[in-house]
Order: structure tokens, then C-alpha cells, then sequence
């Protein structure tokens, strides 16, 4: 949900500094566009084809670049947490 929350943010800074009748709202679109296809594609890179093999590198991934944090795993299995936590 991070990244889609980190999103929806992202486009809204672009929405909230557009000024009706003094910004270029073809400049705007493109900003809004670009922002959007910039977050759609570290998204897809994220989760699409997240399969049974692929989900344990994705969870190292995320703990790495700081979208999951340690109280994200409290859920899992102590043995699993403590793997995760010793790459990280």
C-alpha cells in the first residue's frame, strides 16, 4: 500500500502547484503523466509476476529500500523474520 499511497501523494504536489490561469496546462499533464508512469513502473517492477519463487527476493527488496520496516514483519514466522532481518 506504500507505493500506492507514495503515488497518489506524488501526483497530488503536481496537482497542488498548478496555478488555474498562470501555469501551462500542457506542461501540468505532462508532469502529471510522467509522474504517474514514473510510480506505475516501480510498482509493476515490484509485484507483477510476484510468484511463490520470486516473493522472497521481492520482501529482501522491499525491507532494502525501506517500503517494508521491521514492525511489517511482526506477523511472520520468528524463524523467517530473523532470516529476513540477517540479509538485510
Amino acid at each position: 500500500m506504500h507505493d500506492y499511497s507514495d503515488a497518489i501523494r506524488s501526483i497530488r504536489n503536481v496537482c497542488d502547484s498548478y496555478v488555474d490561469g498562470k501555469s501551462d496546462p500542457k506542461e501540468y499533464y505532462h508532469k502529471l503523466y510522467s509522474t504517474l508512469s514514473s510510480k506505475d513502473e516501480d510498482i509493476a517492477r515490484r509485484y507483477d509476476n510476484l510468484t511463490g519463487s520470486r516473493y522472497l527476493p521481492t520482501l529482501i527488496m522491499l525491507l532494502r529500500e525501506g517500503i517494508l520496516s521491521k514492525s511489517d514483519l511482526e506477523e511472520l514466522d520468528d524463524n523467517l523474520r530473523k532470516y529476513l532481518l540477517s540479509i538485510v
